[in-house]
């Protein structure tokens, strides 16, 4: 009886020790894990503040070139009423 208690204690011992070298691998890989979220929050964060630049950008850019459509549109309807008041004539 002896013989099976001092079995049991060394398996026990072993099984508690194997236990402890899991659980210090699964914390560091919890740590990791952690560190690697928040470094994709503030990459997420970064690319957010950038996506409303661009888009600010973007539509001060389509502003500008609705502008300069318009301003075109009005050119050109000017070159032809000149350029037709010339073949009346």
């Amino acid at each position: 009886m002896e013989k099976l208690a001092g079995r049991l204690v060394v398996v026990t011992i072993f099984i508690i020790v194997i236990l402890g070298i899991y659980i210090f691998q699964l914390r560091g890989g919890l740590a990791k894990s952690q560190a690697n979220a928040a470094a994709a929050m503030q990459n997420r964060d970064e690319f957010r503040h950038k996506l409303d630049d661009l888009t600010k950008s973007s539509n001060a850019n389509t502003a500008a070139l609705n502008t300069c459509t318009a301003a075109l549109k009005d050119a050109q309807a000017q070159l032809e009423a000149s350029t037709s008041k010339g073949r009346k004539r």
